[in-house]
């Protein structure tokens, strides 16, 4: 076991001898035999030069051992360099030409025991080291140097050692033919051994990659499943997709329905605008406007939120607005507010679910007075701009929201202005002003109220383009972050507006 043991040691080291991490499974083969046919051969040196130092035989046996010296020397280069190709043919040339010296050296073909058959194994080398490639010029080789040693084999007899009996010729002739026998059938099994290790290293690989294969399947098999899971787990989606947008396009012709129109807006005030941008299909922004006899009633609000939850607000603001001022008849917006903090904060129970959401929201009274207009404002959270003399002037709200947690003892409050006729009421909710651009840079309160000063004096649907253009310039791409309403009411006296829808009704008739 000991013995077998170092005998696998030993091949182990052999077979590192010139290989390199890139070479494949054949070229560390093909590498591996070259090793061995140098040793082999080597072996078969010492043997042939112990045999003619034993006999006294000196100056030929330099040619074996020189063969020993070389293989060495060749095999260490091949270790350290790496240069297959040199190694081998170098070898195949060593293992040729210098058993056909040896030969010549010991006086001939009988007298040798016929010791160029040595030079057979470079020749069965080349066929398996350069796998068939110029393999017919080293057997022409081969032939040439056999042909020159018969026809130089008479001439060279007289060298013949005298010891080199008849009978030691034979036995050296079995010597040799045993030896080579033995080494080609060494080299011979290395070489079976090493196709059976690539066979079973090919079969092995051809198992795993079945199994493999069957893993993937598998794979492929459970993706496949998943794939059809998600297709459909996708479908429902775009349905439930399609369905939402559906619901909330309904619910943006109910809050539409709530709001008043454009007829119902310019019959009760006249010149006005209206700039209206939801971020999302519905808004949490409102606006409501109603008339009981010289007060005409405007109000904006912006409730906690956008999108559904704002929109949902919206119409529980509406409802409450309805029953405060048509049906209660309330008409001071500080008494308005009141009412509508309690009644929002009944309807939403938000003493009892701690629920915060609320509205801001503007409101103002106008009535009309000989040449003038008292406007009655009052605001949850808001300002009022207003145009006095093409100049533009801020009226503060009550800081304090409708709805949420408020300060009890901060009461909303109204105000009242005298304004001569053609004065613009500017009312809006927060989305404007504070609206970023790609720098994350609000508009602000006090841009606004410049650029208002800058065209207050245009009528009213240029006022709305400049405004909607200054707010498209500001984002230049930025994602609207609210909902946005800007809302501008000139002060008209009823008369006029009357006698302005008259006119439209009689070129209608025209």
């Amino acid at each position: 076991m000991q013995l077998n043991s170092a005998y696998q040691r030993v091949i182990e080291k052999l077979k590192v001898i010139g290989i390199t991490s890139e070479d494949t499974i054949e070229l560390k083969n093909t590498k591996n035999q070259l090793v061995f046919l140098a040793i082999l051969m080597s072996f078969g040196g010492i043997m042939w030069g112990t045999i003619l130092v034993a006999f006294g035989i000196y100056p030929p046996s330099v040619i074996p051992y020189g063969y020993v010296v070389l293989s060495f020397f060749n095999l260490l280069s091949f270790h350290l360099l790496k240069k297959f190709s040199l190694t081998r043919t170098f070898q195949i040339v060593i293992s040729m030409l210098l058993p056909f010296a040896l030969q010549w050296s010991l006086g001939g073909f009988i007298a040798s025991g016929i010791i160029m058959l040595w030079a057979t194994l470079a020749l069965i080398g080349s066929i398996t080291l350069l796998k068939g490639k110029g393999t017919y010029l080293w057997l022409c080789l081969f032939i040439a140097l056999t042909a020159f040693s018969l026809y130089i084999d008479p001439y060279i007899a007289h060298l013949k050692p005298a010891i080199f009996t008849s009978n030691v010729s034979l036995v050296l002739v079995a010597v040799n033919m045993l030896t080579i026998i033995s080494i080609i059938f060494i080299l011979a099994k290395v070489k079976v051994d090493q196709d059976l290790m690539v066979k079973r290293e090919l079969a092995e690989t051809n198992d795993e990659l079945l199994v493999s294969n069957d893993a993937l399947q598998q794979i492929q098999e459970e993706i496949s499943a998943q794939r059809d899971i998600l297709e459909q787990n996708n479908k429902e989606l775009k349905d439930y997709q399609q369905r939402i947008i559906s619901s909330i396009e309904s619910a943006k012709t109910i809050q539409k329905a709530f709001l008043p129109t454009a007829n119902k807006v310019y019959n009760l005030f006249g010149e006005h605008f209206i700039l209206y941008k939801p971020r999302d299909v519905v808004s949490g922004d409102f606006y409501w406007a109603h008339q009981f006899g010289n007060k005409r009633i405007f109000i904006e609000g912006d409730c906690t939120g956008h999108g559904v939850p704002g929109a949902f607000m919206t119409l529980i603001s509406n409802a409450i607005l309805n029953q405060i001022i048509q049906v209660e008849k309330t008409y001071d917006p500080a008494e308005i507010m009141e009412k509508s903090l309690q009644k929002l904060e009944y309807v939403l129970q938000q003493k009892i679910t701690n629920n915060r959401d609320g509205l801001d929201i503007s409101i103002v009274v106008i009535e009309e007075e000989s040449d003038d207009f008292k406007v009655t404002f009052g605001a949850a959270n808001q300002n009022l701009f207003y145009s006095l003399s093409n100049e533009i002037m801020e009226l503060k709200g009550t800081r304090k929201r409708i709805g949420g947690i408020t300060n009890s003892k901060k009461k909303f409050e109204s105000t009242e202005l005298i304004l001569p006729k053609d004065s613009i009421l500017y009312l809006f909710s927060d989305g404007y002003v504070d609206q970023n651009n790609l720098q994350r840079k609000k508009f602000s309160s006090i841009r606004l109220k410049n650029l208002l000063t800058e065209i207050n004096d245009l009528p009213m649907a240029d006022q709305k383009r400049e405004l909607y253009s200054a707010l498209h310039m500001h984002q230049k791409g930025a994602e609207q972050r609210d909902d946005i309403t800007i809302i501008g009411i000139k002060l008209t006296p009823i008369d006029a507006v009357e006698k302005i829808l008259e006119e439209e009704v009689d070129m209608v008739n025209i």
